[in-house]
Formats: structure tokens, sequence, C-alpha cells
């Protein structure tokens, strides 16, 4: 009896565990920028439109980076306004301890029209791909991808192009590119960014394509 209890442990191990072959899949995430004057006519169109530089993030369920509705972190809120990823870095790290982040990835900074990538292994118990990126120069608006699982009717996605659109993080009064800092009194949830001085935004700031690998 001892033998057979032993002989089911060591089977219900090799099924569930996320290193089994069939349980995990590496993923290739690259970022391609379209953030230039002629995609986003603006009067006060900055000079050098870039990006801070990218954090993906592979997570649960139980955890989520940036959810329209709902008020920023405080990480998300220093991404947003400054581009600096060391509280919501901090943030992730308090989620893996929690077992809802598995692991993070932070690119280099990218050009208004850059691209950058990185890899990131993704598991069954840990299906979700998120992103975040600020949109500099500008007030608190940032790109994100928020909450995407990688598996579809219990199979891993081959590959998938998501355009990012613009997010304020409503912690910031500015309505231009360039916009003095002017701190909200009263945070606002976080919600799409709909114009800049005036004009109608409609149209992403970048694509995301991951890809497995």
């Amino acid at each position: 009896m001892k033998l057979i209890i032993f002989l089911v442990s060591i089977f219900s191990f090799s099924v569930f565990s996320e290193e089994a072959p069939n349980h995990y899949a590496n993923y290739k995430v690259t970022f391609k920028g379209a953030f230039n004057k002629q995609r986003h006519d603006s009067k006060m169109f900055p000079e050098d439109p870039h990006f801070s530089p990218l954090v993906v993030i592979n997570h649960n369920a139980r955890y989520s980076l940036a959810q329209v509705g709902l008020l920023s972190t405080t990480g998300v809120k220093n991404v947003a306004e400054v581009g600096n990823s060391k509280v919501l870095i901090e943030e992730l790290k308090k989620g893996q301890r929690y077992k809802s982040v598995k692991n993070y990835k932070v690119t280099k900074g990218i050009d208004g029209e850059g691209v950058v990538s990185t890899e990131i292994k993704v598991s069954y118990r840990y299906p979700f791909i998120s992103a975040i990126s600020m949109i500099a120069p500008s007030p608190d608006w940032f790109v994100a991808l928020n909450n995407f699982s990688v598996i579809k009717e219990n199979k891993f996605l081959n590959k998938v192009m998501i355009p990012l659109y613009a997010y304020d993080a409503g912690t910031d009064k500015g309505r231009y590119f360039t916009s003095a800092n002017e701190a909200n009194s009263v945070p606002v949830p976080i919600h799409p960014l709909i114009n800049v001085s005036g004009a109608p935004i409609m149209k992403y700031f970048g694509v995301l394509i991951i890809e497995k690998i």
C-alpha cells in the first residue's frame, strides 16, 4: 500500500508540476513604438517622444497591474509620472511572496518608434502577462497590457499582436505632453486617455507582440 501511494504521489507531481514540459512555455515579448507627430498630431507634441523601460510581468488571476476604474498603486503612479519602476518592482516582489506574481522583466528605455524585446516563462498556474511603460514626456500617461492570458481553450497561444493605447493614471492634472507636474488633490481612477490639448487620441502608441518560442 505504501508503495502504491508513493507512486501516485510521483505521478501527480509529474502531471501538475510547473516544470512538466506540457505545462509551461517560453514567450518572447516585443514592444514596437508608434509614438510620433504624424500619428499623434498635437499643438504641443514633444520634441523627444519616447517610453520608459517596459516592465513585463507574469502572474495569476490574483494580481492586476493597472485596471481601468481602479486607483493606481504607488508603483504604477511612479511609472506613469516619471518612468521609475523601483516601487512597482517592490510591489511585484511582494506579489511573489504572496504567490500572485511569478516573475518579471525590465527592458531598456525605448525611442518613440523603437523596438525592445525580452523573454518570460509562463505556466498553467501563472498564465497571465501584463506590461507597462510611461509615455514620455507626459503628466501621468502610460501604455499597458493588463491581465492577458496566453492560454486559450487549454492551449498556449503561438503568437498574438496587441495594440497598446494610452491610459491616464489619474494622479496628475496635466493636459499636454509637456505640462508641468501638478498632482490631483484627490486621485481619480485609471481611465483611457481621450484627448491631448483638445485633439482626440484615437490611435495606439505601440504594439506588443507575444510569441511562443
